[in-house]
């Protein structure tokens, strides 16, 4: 006689400690993390569905969705490094591999980001190092590059993301942080870019189209980047023409 296995229906509450634990992978489909799992919540049924983390995670750190919608990056804090597995977006959401990440100089990935196509990804790694590896994961995973983000001590990451358009183009933002990456002749160079907020939070970001980004900052204020240099200042536009 097979011994009986406990099967999750619901699961309540979300990991409040690191950024990236949220996100939509559809119009439909909420996936957040809860506990050792990643609850994926269907906004329409209001169903959950369950991927569970692997029995060595010490605990899931970030995930992401491919913007094609076929894949789910779920990250997992393993001893003294991180894992990311990539799974099937559609259930029962199977693992379809792997992403060693011994390079990262951490045990914490604090935030990956697909490309547009899928065939890229990029895996940020947290304290001591904050380094940012690139990943070719067409067939079998491949690592392209790794490259140090941080050289201060109070310097952090929080949010990283390709040009929609140009997965040689990656955005990198955070505490101390504000720069745009290009890998080119087999290297991630940075580009010549400022935003005149040279010890900013940046708290977040999102592109507009492939040469023009918004920035979010832990002040309050909504920067616009437009072909690598900084225009204005939005938010405070907008409340300008509103009250004047």
């Amino acid at each position: 006689m097979s011994s009986p296995k406990l099967v999750t229906r619901q699961a309540f509450g979300t990991q409040g400690t690191n950024k990236n634990c949220l996100v939509f992978y559809d119009d439909h489909h909420l996936m957040y993390v809860c506990g050792n799992s990643v609850v994926v919540y269907n906004t329409e049924s209001r169903e959950q569905s369950f991927i569970s983390a692997s029995h060595k995670a010490v605990g899931i750190t970030s995930i992401s969705a491919s913007h094609l919608k076929k894949t789910i990056a779920i990250s997992e804090n393993v001893s003294d490094h991180g894992i990311v597995s990539l799974f099937d977006s559609h259930a029962p959401y199977k693992k379809k591999k792997s992403i060693n990440c011994k390079d990262l100089g951490s045990n914490i990935v604090v935030a990956t980001s697909f490309s547009y196509d899928g065939k890229y990804f990029i895996v940020q790694g947290g304290a001591p190092e904050w380094n940012l590896c690139y990943w070719n994961i067409e067939k079998v995973p491949k690592l392209l590059y790794t490259y140090k983000v941080c050289s201060h001590e109070d310097q952090s990451v929080s949010s990283i993301s390709f040009c929609p358009d140009d997965h040689t183009i990656i955005a990198v933002f955070g505490k101390g942080v504000g720069r745009l990456l290009k890998f080119q002749e087999g290297h991630l160079k940075q580009l010549g870019m400022s935003l005149r907020r040279d010890y900013a939070n940046f708290t977040s970001h999102a592109w507009l189209s492939n040469d023009r980004c918004i920035v979010g900052t832990e002040g309050g204020e909504v920067l616009l980047i437009e072909n690598l240099d900084f225009k204005f200042v939005i938010f405070f536009l907008i409340l300008f023409i509103l009250f004047f």
